[in-house]
């Protein structure tokens, strides 16, 4: 079993985080469609989630496809994987006069899935959301006080691997279409 974690703190209130990762006003939950914005890179593969943020909708970014299972405006953003094994996402809690954003993920790994995992899909996983949360205290903030750094390993992983922009984040049929270079292919092999 894996169970990542991650929080940052931040001089605002929940509402506000909830607007920078949802684009939908405080206690509004929105069936408009959502095509990432300043706090999701590009770099990664942006986000989408075509139908809003409503439970059971589609969402993703880059390859990777999954369903929005919980929405609790200024509280919980959580997602599901496709199969319903895995869950992930962001919570909130206010605390004085900031607040802690936290990203958590448990992902059920044996074997072989979990060794690349470890090898690989942790450090960039890890890499992905050091960048969302330093994108959201910008936002906050109107600085960073220390930017997260990609290590060499997480370079070199982006470089073999190729940045997941070689995808077309166009939904079809719940997949996005992707264009020649399929990282997938390479990811699959290790």
């Amino acid at each position: 079993m894996v169970q990542n974690r991650h929080s940052r703190i931040l001089p605002t209130a929940p509402h506000h985080v909830w607007e920078l990762l949802t684009n939908v006003p405080y206690e509004l939950i929105s069936s408009a469609p959502y095509e990432g914005n300043g706090v999701f890179p590009d770099a990664w593969g942006g986000f989408r989630a075509p139908s809003g943020f409503i439970p059971n909708a589609p969402a993703g970014h880059g390859p990777f496809n999954y369903i929005v299972k919980t929405v609790e405006p200024g509280r919980r953003l959580m997602f599901k994987s496709v199969d319903g094994k895995s869950e992930f996402g962001f919570v909130m809690e206010q605390q004085r006069d900031h607040t802690k954003v936290s990203y958590v993920l448990d992902m059920p790994l044996h074997g072989k899935e979990y060794f690349r995992y470890q090898l690989v899909g942790r450090h960039l996983h890890n890499a992905w959301i050091n960048d969302v949360f330093d994108n959201i205290e910008r936002a906050v903030t109107l600085q960073l006080a220390q930017p997260a750094q990609w290590s060499p390993w997480v370079k070199l992983l982006r470089r073999f691997i190729g940045t997941v922009k070689v995808y077309d984040h166009t939904w079809n049929e719940g997949k996005p279409d992707t264009v020649p270079g399929k990282p997938e292919k390479i990811m699959a092999t290790l």
